[in-house]
């Protein structure tokens, strides 16, 4: 349910909207629901169940950034969820940086929770 480069949108309370370029690799543009702010990311690999990015533009004061979002299945039929990033903040910017995508995590795995838990 969140494996679709584009499925952002769907399961991501703060996207307004998400435009795939359907390119190999393909891109996404995703806009804040208040407009606020535009993010582009392009998938840099794939697999069932991972897939992993890196922003070619963003609002956030970082260089170099890359992330993969992960499913692993357990056992008893949960899945655990991973969604991590590596990067390099901007002169001055770490903690805010550090803060910033913190956040984005933070929210993106609280609603995927919300969303799809049993």
């Amino acid at each position: 349910m969140i494996g679709p480069f584009r499925a952002i949108a769907q399961w991501r309370p703060a996207i307004g909207s998400c435009a795939d370029d359907h390119g190999a690799p393909p891109t996404r543009t995703l806009v804040i629901k208040d407009g606020a702010a535009t993010f582009v990311e392009i998938q840099t690999a794939r697999s069932e169940r991972s897939y992993s990015y890196a922003f070619k533009s963003a609002p956030v004061p970082v260089t170099h950034y890359a992330s993969t979002i992960k499913v692993v299945a357990r056992p008893d039929g949960t899945s655990t969820v991973t969604w991590s990033g590596a990067y390099t903040p901007d002169l001055g910017q770490a903690s805010a940086a550090d803060a910033a995508l913190a956040g984005i995590y933070e929210t993106g795995l609280n609603a995927i929770r919300q969303r799809f838990a049993k």
